[in-house]
């Protein structure tokens, strides 16, 4: 039985990395293998700026993977219907409807194993629900009748050691988006992402001493 192997795939960078050395690790000998990249929008949340940038990134990343590799990768996007009252990031009412739109890559005909992969690195927002996640996975996997299982390849990496291994293999920082609040198009320099790119020097702490104070 072949594998199929699923990135999600947003346009970021831990997202990114993650497509491209499954791409690596899988050549097919044609164009396009058995990796694919999947991308589930929420228009309703997020803001419009972030998908456009993502958007573009993800052209960008394609049209430097055919000049650099000579490789296309199956990619499709599925648009993410939330109601009004599902915009909470942590909302399991969200990766249930995440779910239900990568319910079809599950049960594929010709019978195929799947393996699905996230690019979240560990302290991102996802990390405090995904035991959620993983049971609510599991039991739809059951129900498809589906070999299908999770892996988290950036388990243990930080933001900055994914950045640099995209720039090991030299992709365009174009080519992938990190910051969570653009302005213009451009980073913030602001939000946790953009910390991992300029990491800002830290404040020195003063401490106490006695009756005075000394700087650590």
């Amino acid at each position: 039985m072949r594998t199929q192997r699923i990135v999600i795939w947003s346009g970021g960078a831990d997202s990114t990395i993650v497509l491209l050395e499954e791409l690596l690790a899988h050549p097919s000998g044609g164009v396009v293998g058995d990796v694919v990249a999947l991308t589930l929008e929420h228009p309703q949340v997020g803001r419009k700026e972030q998908r456009i940038a993502q958007d573009k990134a993800r052209t960008k990343f394609k049209q430097w993977l055919w000049e650099k590799h000579r490789r296309k990768v199956a990619h499709h996007t599925v648009t993410v219907r939330l109601s009004k009252d599902c915009g909470a990031p942590g909302n399991v009412g969200q990766y249930g409807l995440f779910l239900a739109h990568l319910f079809p890559y599950m049960v594929a005909e010709p019978p195929k194993s799947s393996v699905v992969l996230f690019g979240y690195v560990r302290g991102d927002d996802f990390w405090h629900e995904r035991h959620r996640f993983d049971q609510a996975f599991s039991a739809l996997a059951a129900v498809a009748r589906s070999e299908a299982s999770l892996e988290y390849p950036l388990e243990w990496a930080r933001k900055d050691e994914v950045m640099g291994r995209l720039d090991q293999h030299g992709v365009p920082r174009s080519a992938w988006w990190t910051c969570e609040n653009p302005i213009g198009h451009r980073a913030c320099g602001l939000c946790i992402k953009c910390e991992a790119v300029n990491p800002q020097p830290k404040k020195k702490k003063r401490a106490v001493v006695g009756m005075g104070t000394r700087r650590k």
